[in-house]
């Protein structure tokens, strides 16, 4: 049987299954996209994807980086926070300054409970997302936006149909390290 629940533990046990990615893996920011797909059931066929994208503009003066997370397929799932507004810079003009509400994954710790009555959802969530520019391209403005700045081992909960389980991931300046993943057990 399915648990409806399962705790973030740091060992595999009866009703979870972890992988640890040896060595840990590190998508560099600045060398524009990288990813990391994960087959949390082991079918050969990716489940979710995380990634780095970083984007310039006004002759490379200014920039924007995301740090995200992608639910693969119609049975993936994401446990995502409340809503985070941000104030966002137009990537093709740091100057343009609007506001966006974001959804986050949820930010989650060792033992840590995961629900399948959780607040989930499918498609992309942004981890973090950064910005900025130099005085040639504008006044220098810089910024860090979401739930995740500064901030490792720590898990997102993820589902794959009515299977529980995790990524554990951290962001270090230099990207979006990603450690292990879990999926409860049948």
């Amino acid at each position: 049987m399915v648990p409806n629940e399962i705790t973030i533990t740091s060992a595999s046990s009866s009703k979870v299954t972890i992988t640890d990615i040896n060595p840990d893996t590190l998508l560099y920011l600045y060398n524009q996209t990288e990813s990391f797909s994960i087959d949390i059931n082991n079918d050969h066929l990716n489940d979710f994807k995380l990634s780095t994208t970083t984007g310039y503009a006004c002759a490379g003066g200014s920039f924007f980086v995301t740090r995200q997370i992608e639910s693969l397929s119609a049975d993936a799932y994401l446990l995502a926070d409340s809503i985070y507004t941000i104030s966002d810079y137009d990537s093709s003009n740091i100057l343009t300054q609007t506001t966006v509400n974001e959804i986050f994954p949820k930010v989650l710790s060792l033992n840590d409970v995961i629900n399948i009555k959780d607040k989930w959802r499918s498609g992309t969530l942004k981890i973090a997302y950064s910005y900025g520019s130099n005085t040639i391209c504008g006044s220098g403005h810089r910024g860090s936006h979401g739930y995740w700045i500064n901030i490792d081992n720590k898990y997102i909960g993820v589902r794959y149909k009515n299977l529980l389980g995790w990524i554990k991931i951290g962001l270090p300046n230099s990207g979006l390290k990603v450690y292990e993943y879990s999926i409860s057990k049948l």
